[in-house]
């Protein structure tokens, strides 16, 4: 048998479905995690770029620089 192993690489900001790239689907994730002035839940964190535990407009600020369409590998 052939052993795997699987390493865990973290998805970049921003990237809901971490496929690479920040497209409309992250945004649709983005929308369902907005809360401006509540907490965000667990999974929503990728989406607090700004440390606030929430998902408000300073983030959809870094969402919008960073969306790229799909299959398309944003550039660092």
């Amino acid at each position: 048998t052939l052993a795997t192993t699987q390493i865990d690489v973290p998805c970049p900001p921003f990237d809901g479905d971490c496929d690479g790239d920040r497209d409309l689907f992250d945004f649709a994730g983005f929308q369902r995690c907005f809360s401006p002035g509540l907490p965000a839940e667990a999974e929503c964190a990728r989406f607090d770029e700004s440390g606030n535990q929430g998902v408000d407009l300073a983030d959809f600020a870094g969402l919008r620089d960073v969306l790229t369409g799909p299959n398309v590998v944003p550039t660092p």
